[in-house]
């Protein structure tokens, strides 16, 4: 993935606090999460979070109470890389879905997510939340509170990098292109969602991808459905590269190898896909080698300056 913005940046490099910072982990799908205590509802069990760019944090569980949908305030204490400190977050948008289950049996967490975007409570008690990928030896990350954006730039960001979005309704608009031709470009608007996937386009955009991989058996793609091919190597060559424009701050570039992922010798899954209506999904924070800084009024990405 590339960021291309021209934009030089010469700010003086802000220290920054160990304290602020919240592990995370990154896996091989380009999923991130951390660690987090509930108390109030799994007393001292740690739960893994999912990331994602919104502003709620939800968790599905199942139990043996009734079935139902709650919004309240819950605090969640998270892990810093200080190992004796933890932070303490009122999260005021948590979301609790329970699903009834057999009687005696505890309770069971299927999935939890975590908002760090700019309508989050990370956001709002810190002013700012940096995503911080690609720096540590493991392959992890951690998220850092309160960064500065010159210190963002100045740590994390390669130079000229540097992409500044301001949000315009639920979306972003955008111009998509393939292999930077202009024949192929699309007006549309981009939205920053949690799928199980890098892309959902809309029917006509992903035609031209379909009709490539139909070469090698596979139906054309459906909404939501993840569309497994064999000869990866090959067909990653042959594949088109995805240009997002967004006007007039940048362009996230999308290679064959990041909307593609291997899961065995010469087969990969498609991780583009049909996307309902005429908008386009991202799973923004999947990006790979791709920072990020989230603050109300704004949303910032670039390359990662890997140390």
């Amino acid at each position: 993935m590339r960021v291309n913005i021209h934009l030089k940046l010469q700010w003086t490099l802000a220290a920054s606090s160990i304290a602020s910072r919240i592990p995370v982990d990154i896996y091989d799908d380009g999923s991130i999460f951390l660690r987090a205590i509930v108390p109030e509802i799994f007393n001292d069990e740690a739960i893994e979070f999912e990331l994602h760019a919104g502003g709620w944090t939800e968790t599905n569980i199942a139990t043996s109470g009734l079935p139902g949908r709650s919004i309240r305030p819950t605090m969640i204490e998270l892990q810093t890389s200080s190992p004796d400190e933890m932070l303490s977050v009122n999260e005021t948008l948590f979301h609790v879905n329970t699903i009834a289950q057999s009687s005696g049996r505890s309770t069971v967490v299927h999935s939890a997510l975590m908002g760090i975007g700019g309508d989050s409570c990370l956001v709002a008690i810190n002013g700012s939340v940096s995503l911080i990928k690609s720096v540590e030896p493991d392959g992890g990350g951690y998220l850092e509170l309160g960064q500065s954006q010159e210190s963002f730039a100045q740590q994390y960001c390669a130079p000229s990098s540097m992409l500044i979005l301001e949000p315009s309704g639920l979306g972003f608009p955008a111009t998509i292109r393939f292999n930077n031709q202009d024949d192929t470009a699309r007006p549309t608007e981009v939205r920053f969602m949690n799928l199980p996937y890098m892309i959902g386009l809309p029917v006509e955009m992903i035609s031209p991808i379909s009709s490539i991989l139909g070469r090698v058996g596979t139906n054309p793609a459906r909404l939501g459905q993840i569309l497994r091919f064999r000869d990866c190597a090959y067909y990653r060559t042959i594949l088109p590269v995805i240009s997002i424009q967004f006007q007039p701050n940048g362009t996230v570039v999308l290679y064959p190898e990041d909307y593609t992922r291997e899961i065995e010798h010469g087969i990969c899954d498609l991780l583009a896909t049909v996307h309902p209506g005429s908008r386009v999904g991202l799973s923004f924070l999947r990006l790979p080698e791709v920072n990020f800084r989230f603050t109300r009024n704004e949303t910032i990405l670039c390359d990662a300056n890997i140390l």
